[in-house]
């Protein structure tokens, strides 16, 4: 028994890689999945999703994927029906953000902390984790601690994440810089996304929350109102603006909120290692298509793309909606939330989950 364990776990491994290697093979796999009856995978019923495409006030076309009344990222509706039966484990730790956010750099830093090396990962965020991407059998073969990943809203996550009351990094970025660095990613890579269109019009499908994973704003208040009534996950805020200024204190406490610890020097090296532009430089020698990700990674780029309407749009909206929010971008709002409470929340929930 224990020999043939080890077999079907090289068999995961081997699978894993050679799927993640041929983005070919993942999506043939990924439309696949729809026509294996669900009683073999042990995943629960199937449900209906479809991709479909987003129409801009100009006519020009977004594609993504629909299911249940929500969308995502295109190529992905094959594996949604079976996200809220995948097996968590108890050391898992998750990353979960709006799309943009920056959780690719967040993602290698979780990498470099839990391993205790501060080296980039093979894959990347999208093809090492991320639990609405890749079928789920495939991360069997991770070691442990595995940091998993997710743009998708609380209550869309597996069941065992609240189970198992795993810790959960929230990242944040303003949603001006967002809709920014939105809108290059889908029009940079507009053989997958099929996306043309000009900036006005793409803004007003992100206020409109037309875009995959839905509205920003929502996506925000969605976790404001977890982090206020539920009672089992450890959460950890962490701001993409507080990240770029204060990299060792950010690296340092999320450190203690992993409760591993952590020396300024090793901290200083994670930095080094996963730098934005070293990160930047190695995804785009490895892959053209995915490389178009990693942009400029700044703050403040918004200034160069808004107009003073535009501008304001955002600040109305924020200042609506998110003024009891635990989270205040600092381009809406006269104050923000101080880095310093981002992390008192952070580690009251670690200390007290249940309070």
């Amino acid at each position: 028994m224990s020999r043939f364990k080890t077999m079907i776990k090289a068999l995961s491994t081997y699978a894993y890689e050679l799927i993640v290697e041929s983005r070919l093979l993942y999506y043939f796999l990924s439309f696949l999945l729809p026509y294996i009856p669900s009683r073999l995978l042990s995943y629960g019923p199937r449900q209906f999703s479809h991709v479909e495409e987003i129409v801009d006030a100009s006519g020009k076309v977004l594609t993504v994927s629909r299911w249940n009344n929500r969308t995502y990222f295109v190529g992905c509706q094959s594996l949604l029906p079976f996200v809220k039966a995948m097996r968590i484990r108890q050391t898992d730790i998750l990353l979960c953000s709006y799309p943009k956010a920056g959780a690719h750099w967040v993602h290698e830093i979780l990498h470099s902390l839990v391993n205790k090396q501060p080296q980039l990962t093979r894959y990347g965020k999208e093809l090492d984790g991320m639990i609405e991407g890749l079928p789920h059998v495939l991360f069997d073969s991770l070691p442990s601690p595995r940091v998993l990943n997710s743009h998708l809203l609380y209550d869309q996550l597996p069941r065992e994440v609240q189970q198992k009351k795993i810790k959960i990094v929230l990242m944040l970025r303003n949603p001006k810089d967002t809709v920014v660095s939105y809108y290059n990613h889908h029009t940079s890579m507009a053989e997958l996304y099929g996306y043309t269109g000009s900036f006005s019009d793409y803004f007003r499908l992100f206020m409109d929350g037309r875009l995959e994973y839905g509205d920003y704003f929502n996506y925000i208040l969605e976790w404001d109102s977890v982090m206020k009534t539920m009672t089992n996950n450890p959460i950890f805020p962490l701001t993409y603006e507080d990240l770029r200024e204060k990299p060792k204190e950010c690296i340092i406490n999320l450190a203690h909120f992993l409760q591993i610890p952590v020396t300024d020097a090793f901290a200083e090296e994670v930095i080094k290692a996963c730098d934005f532009e070293n990160l930047q430089t190695v995804r785009k020698t490895q892959n053209k298509t995915l490389g178009k990700i990693y942009r400029k990674g700044t703050v403040g780029d918004w200034t160069n793309w808004l107009t003073d309407e535009q501008s304001k749009q955002i600040d109305d909206v924020c200042q609506a909606q998110m003024t009891k929010c635990f989270y205040k971008p600092r381009c809406c709002f006269d104050f923000a939330t101080p880095f310093i409470d981002c992390v008192r929340i952070g580690f009251q929930q670690v200390k007290n989950p249940s309070s």
